[in-house]
């Protein structure tokens, strides 16, 4: 029997070669597509919002200001720490400076409506009180100088 994928390519080796890297090729996890697609979202109104701002004065341009620096800005930090649950990123990695803790409950709430485990939630959370503990001095100390 001749292999359907030899008509393709002219020499078997390159067919083995092709379906070999077509087989390791890394397929994105189905719980993490959702939730970078609305990452992305969230950066993309940021940066309408921004764009329409400059195009108003006064208490308009104010008002859009502030809705894309606390709310967008907010819900797009918390999207991307339930982003680093469901890929195993620790906290520490992903935010090596913070001025604010995490909303964590908001965090694992996300991270829970797209399927993480809560095996996953709970020892990403008590990762990132552990480490925002041990940092909080240093924070202060960096604030003070």
């Amino acid at each position: 029997m001749v292999n359907p994928l030899a008509r393709i390519f002219s020499k078997p080796q390159q067919t083995i070669v092709k379906v070999v890297a077509l087989e390791q090729e890394e397929v994105p996890d189905k719980r993490t597509i959702h939730l970078r697609i609305k990452v992305k979202s969230l950066a993309a109104e940021a940066q309408i919002i921004r764009q329409e701002a400059k195009k108003t004065k006064g208490m308009v341009r104010w008002d859009l200001n502030h809705h894309r620096k606390t709310i967008v800005r907010s819900h797009t930090r918390t999207n991307l720490l339930a982003y680093g649950i469901l890929k195993g990123i620790p906290y520490s990695t992903m935010e090596k400076k913070c001025f604010e803790n995490p909303d964590l409950s908001a965090v694992a709430n996300i991270a829970k409506r797209f399927s993480a485990t809560e095996i996953e939630i709970v020892s990403w959370i008590e990762e990132a009180k552990n480490y925002l503990k041990r940092n909080k001095t240093c924070l202060v100390k960096q604030l003070m100088n």
